[in-house]
């Protein structure tokens, strides 16, 4: 019988071998079918040992969990548990929907409740003695293991959580190899170009209308595949200058670091900790230069449409800081117009793109010159805006593909308008149309991989040209290519470079777009956030009346946690997030030394009720104790030691001299 088992389990992982499409999903199905396998064995074999009985169930319950939350995430994202899974866990939804992922929740807890049945059941079968076989016994508690091991959630988990190698004390971790933090800097700067050193006098004379398309991909330009979907976007791209081969790198697979890469040049790395839509910074990539940064310099007036909340994902924190001082998001427009139609997420595009159509004649009637950015949404569901339906050019089947046609007939009639318009000003606007990022796994990617590699949709209409250019390239290309349009040819932007005369990065590097976070991760931070050094005399200043933390030139809202590696530099920045229930004071972090500020009752002093509200807490992660002070005065102002980690002791953290304001 056994024999028989093994047999039927390696018949099965050769069959998964041959048809996963992917590694991961690989691991995926080996993870699922070694997990009931172990069930079943170990229901075979058996044990009259409760804790035995308990221990197993457990196991088989995570594992059973994992690949639930595993398969319920890759319907959601269409490529598994990804960057943006990551991002929208640590920096939370606020003003975002998830009315379309119903369905896949709904299924993902009806198949956990089944799981739970299965363990309950395991955990109350005590079998009579003579049909105890240790031997399954052992082998369902090594498939289980193995089970948990294998899953694409666990590797993900351990890959996006461990703490990353240049925070560790390599000298004391002998099976990992050194890693040149020299080599890898170099490497930075030599890819990262400054578009303020790249750029002297920087006066465009064009104005410019940036269209977003969510999740609109080229792949619905394959009229194979997709007839009839977007035949008015496929028109416009073959009137422009067109880039056929955009695809995706990592950093910018979901909305805002979507918008980040097409205007900035950069992935989007954080800070490193969680804090919903990172609201407690004040200032989003303080250390980068993003186009709408020139812009704002050559005297642009800059606005942003969207029928979304402005504070998802940090969107509208992340283009304040950038140059776009005119935002109008879910509740601007809504008093503008009291009864536009709305879903989950927001505005629907016909109502949207109407606004935005406004204020580009608004705008153009001013002669200050301008930029004009919009995102459109309706391809975010399967209902299409009203008057999509109204004008009978969908074809109410309740499905993306519907969505997507809706989006190419309003974009289409927003261009018309707003050539229209610019045709009696002289002819002097730029349009970009470019996609925010891939359709995500609910719009059925499989169908649109038919389709060929999928790519991105980037066009320029309005300068009298017509090329196509099926160079390969990235979004982090658009920024330096929009450029060249402007009459700035031949610039690198960021990561970015003019693809209309200059390769892609990932042409000189073919890893580079799939690992330039990962290899430049720690220095991207430092330098995009403007990480702050926290030794050599570095100020601290605490204001308990407006919550603000000052560090160097650097301001804060806490409750916050500032990790530290052992050269007094900024690993992570944990801050306040209201959907995480552990206090700032109580996370992990990967760094040698924590700065704390936080309510002191979260330290576990046994004198909570003579300390006032918040306190600062400074700790070495080696040590279990640390430097507490209360902050009774409203104002505290002290500086910091150059030496912070393990070698000082917790006193020497903070300088004797402490000054205070009343």
């Amino acid at each position: 019988f056994a024999k028989k088992v093994f047999a039927a389990l390696a018949l099965a992982v050769l069959s998964v071998w041959r048809f996963a499409p992917s590694r991961e999903m690989l691991g995926a199905h080996l993870s699922i079918a070694l997990t009931l396998l172990s069930l079943f064995l170990f229901r075979m074999g058996g044990t009259p040992v409760c804790s035995h009985r308990c221990i197993f169930s457990m196991l088989f319950l995570l594992s059973y969990a994992y690949n639930i939350a595993y398969f319920a995430i890759n319907a959601m994202t269409g490529g598994g548990i990804d960057e943006s899974f990551f991002y929208h866990l640590e920096q939370g939804t606020e003003g975002g929907s998830m009315e379309q992922f119903r369905g896949i929740i709904l299924a993902a807890a009806v198949a956990l409740l089944f799981g739970m049945a299965l363990a309950w059941a395991t955990l109350r079968h005590s079998p009579k003695k003579h049909l105890q076989a240790p031997i399954f016994k052992m082998i369902s508690l090594a498939a289980i293991l193995l089970a948990i091991a294998l899953n694409p959630f666990t590797f993900a988990l351990y890959q996006h959580y461990l703490p990353s190698l240049d925070s560790l004390d390599l000298g004391t971790i002998v099976y990992k190899l050194p890693v040149n933090q020299t080599l890898l800097s170099a490497a930075f700067h030599k890819s990262y170009r400054n578009p303020r050193e790249e750029i002297s006098n920087f006066k465009p004379n064009k104005n410019i209308v940036h269209i977003f398309l969510e999740s609109l991909e080229r792949n619905y330009f394959d009229q194979n595949e997709f007839p009839g979907v977007a035949p008015r976007l496929r028109k416009w791209e073959e009137q422009a200058v067109s880039f056929s081969n955009i695809t995706t790198s990592q950093g910018t697979g979901w909305t805002v670091a979507g918008m980040v890469a097409s205007m900035c040049g950069i992935p989007l790395v954080t800070t490193g900790g969680t804090g919903n839509s990172l609201h407690g910074m004040n200032h989003f990539l303080p250390g980068v230069t993003c186009l709408g940064d020139l812009l704002k310099d050559a005297g642009y007036h800059q606005s942003f449409i969207g029928g979304a909340d402005e504070a998802f994902a940090g969107k509208g924190r992340f283009l304040k800081s950038h140059g776009i001082e005119d935002l109008l998001g879910l509740q601007q427009i809504l008093e503008i117009i009291p009864n536009a139609t709305t879903n989950s997420w927001g505005i629907y595009d016909d109502d949207l793109l109407d606004v935005a159509f406004e204020k580009y004649k608004k705008l153009s009637a001013d002669a200050k010159p301008f930029a004009l950015y919009t995102l459109t949404m309706d391809t975010h569901g399967t209902l299409p805006s009203p008057g999509c339906v109204k004008d009978k050019v969908v074809h109410n089947d309740k499905t993306y593909i519907d969505s997507a046609r809706c989006t190419d007939y309003l974009v289409d009639r927003f261009i018309r308008r707003v050539l229209d318009e610019d045709s009696k000003r002289g002819n002097n606007t730029i349009i970009i149309v470019s996609t925010d990022h891939l359709a995500m796994g609910y719009a059925n990617p499989e169908k649109l991989q038919k389709a060929g590699p999928r790519r991105n949709i980037f066009f320029a209409l309005g300068n009298n040209r017509t090329e196509t250019h099926d160079v390969l390239g990235t979004k982090l290309d658009i920024p330096a290519t929009v450029l060249s349009f402007l009459g700035y040819p031949e610039k690198a932007f960021g990561f970015g470079r003019d693809l209309t005369t200059r390769d892609s990065l990932i042409i000189q590097d073919p890893d580079f777009g799939s690992t330039m976070v990962t290899k430049m991760g720690a220095e991207m931070r430092k330098k995009f956030w403007m990480m702050p050094g926290v030794g050599g005399g570095t100020t601290l200043e605490v204001n308990t009346t407006s919550k603000k933390l000052r560090l160097g030139d650097r301001v804060f809202t806490f409750p916050i946690l500032i990790s530290t590696n052992s050269k007094d530099e900024t690993e992570e920045i944990l801050q306040y997030d209201q959907y995480d229930p552990i206090p700032i004071a109580l996370r992990t972090h990967s760094g040698t030394t924590s700065i704390t500020v936080d309510q002191c009752r979260f330290f576990g002093a046994g004198f909570a009720t003579k300390l006032p509200t918040y306190c600062l807490f400074v700790k070495d992660s080696s040590k279990s104790s640390g430097w507490l002070l209360p902050l009774h005065e409203s104002y505290v102002s002290l500086k910091l030691n150059t030496i912070l980690h393990k070698t000082a002791s917790p006193v020497g953290f903070i300088n004797g001299s402490i000054s205070v304001k009343k």
